[in-house]
């Protein structure tokens, strides 16, 4: 016998164990099942396949990171589900709504709080969103150094559930001034605004977007438009915990035509990616190592690959599988097995340890469950063989209680036989075979 026989026949009296123990204890083995499916329902092991993203209008940045990420999930076997919408607030409206559909969210940072949205929860930040205040040279009567100064134009601040108009609304009030009390702050599309501030009926715009917005792009290069510089922009980066400072070096947008002419001090807040809470753990994993891998050939214009992702934003609670990401990294599973197997290598080791636990002792010749089994079948015959000792101190034994007591034991063997022995078990086997033999010389000897 090799050793590959040798553990299989192992196995194979295990189960024929373990199935004769069911097949008796019926009702525990059904506790132990039900156990075992409470546990894999509570381990969560299989993720979903499809994850329905809220991105923001068609030609957003958020709509483009989005279709940047779904080349990996589809390798995963991820559907991904784009929701247009019109900004920040709305996307997290939609994931605050239980019955919205929408899993995944691209938000803002600053745009909504931990409190106001409780089924929310964000897995980091993934690159800087400036504040961009672009108006038209002609319509600024003097110069324009402070947001006080600029409340005076007609402004475009964005659509009503769009995160620049919220962003604007925190920085007028923290220099006394309502938005709604000045009736020229214009809600509308962005698309709308940037028609607006070329054809002359808006003064200025803000956008709260990545340098690579086109919109932003198209304005920086706009003769006769010009870019607000914050000239406090450290007492906002103070004020607003979501706030960072950020520099437009002097000549970075054109080196040719020298854009800016002047390093630009600027405002800006992060792009989040908010989740439901619900959202299965794994799947949250991936959205991080799906952007991660994103950034890596990505060019930021304000910060470094390697800032990105990260919980820099304390406005939106942090997932525990994005805590657990920061500060444990990527486990190998993740990134080489399929997609449904993540769950199950990374959840069910509290399974597999008992397994490992199991199999040890069996690699030692001591198979737990055969050998229980078996130590259980000769306890009932050597009790037997102990009644039948005891009946023979009885004096008084008649030729056919003799006979009686052969035919027990004749079944005793037989039955001690038919057991069959697992590995490891052949010397006990022996012993009761020759325990059964002298019982029977015994009663063969009575007078």
């Amino acid at each position: 016998m090799n050793s590959f026989s040798y553990y299989t026949h192992i196995l194979q009296e295990e189960w024929r164990a373990i199935r004769d123990f069911v097949a008796e204890q019926k009702r525990l083995a059904m506790l132990l099942l039900a156990m075992f499916i409470a546990l894999i329902i509570y381990l969560e092991p299989f993720p979903q396949t499809r994850i329905v993203i809220a991105t923001g209008g068609a030609d957003s940045t958020y709509m483009i990171e989005t279709q940047a990420m779904v080349g990996y999930f589809k390798k995963k076997g991820i559907e991904v589900i784009m929701r247009e919408t019109s900004g920040s607030l709305e996307n997290a409206e939609l994931l605050n709504d239980p019955d919205s559909g929408v899993d995944v969210a691209f938000v803002q940072g600053g745009v909504i709080n931990g409190k106001d949205y409780p089924l929310i929860n964000s897995l980091g930040s993934i690159q800087y969103e400036p504040v961009w205040i672009f108006f038209r040279d002609r319509a600024a009567s003097g110069p324009i150094n402070n947001i006080k100064d600029l409340a005076q134009l007609r402004v475009g601040v964005g659509p009503q559930k769009g995160g620049t108009q919220a962003m604007m609304r925190r920085i007028l009030s923290l220099n006394g001034i309502s938005m709604d009390d000045h009736e020229h702050f214009k809600l509308d599309s962005y698309k709308n605004n940037l028609r607006d501030i070329q054809a002359g009926t808006l003064d200025a715009i803000v956008l709260v977007t990545t340098y690579s917005d086109p919109d932003v792009q198209l304005l920086l290069h706009q003769p006769g438009i010009s870019l607000f510089e914050f000239r406090h922009a450290a007492a906002y980066d103070k004020q607003l915990a979501y706030i960072d400072v950020l520099t437009l070096p002097e000549s970075s947008v054109d080196i040719r035509l020298d854009l800016p002419s002047k390093d630009i001090t600027l405002i800006g807040t992060t792009t989040q990616i908010a989740v439901k809470k619900n959202m299965h753990p794994d799947l949250q994993t991936l959205l991080l190592i799906a952007a991660k891998d994103e950034l890596r050939s990505t060019q930021l214009f304000f910060g470094n690959r390697n800032d990105f992702p990260a919980y820099v934003d304390p406005t939106i609670p942090a997932s525990p599988a994005a805590i657990n990401f920061y500060e444990r990294g990527t486990s190998l599973t993740m990134r080489y097995l399929p997609y449904w197997a993540l769950g199950l290598a990374d959840r069910l080791w509290a399974l597999l340890l008992p397994l490992l636990a199991f199999l040890y002792p069996i690699s030692k010749l001591h198979a737990f469950a055969s050998k229980h089994r078996y130590d259980l079948k000769q306890h009932d015959i050597y009790h037997e063989l102990l009644e039948i000792e005891r009946m023979l101190l009885d004096e008084t034994i008649t030729e056919h209680d003799k006979f009686a007591l052969s035919q027990r034991i004749k079944v005793l063997n037989r039955k001690a036989i038919k057991m069959g022995v697992p590995f490891g078990m052949e010397k006990p086997y022996f012993q009761i075979l020759s325990a059964i033999s002298l019982l029977r010389s015994k009663i063969e000897a009575l007078p």
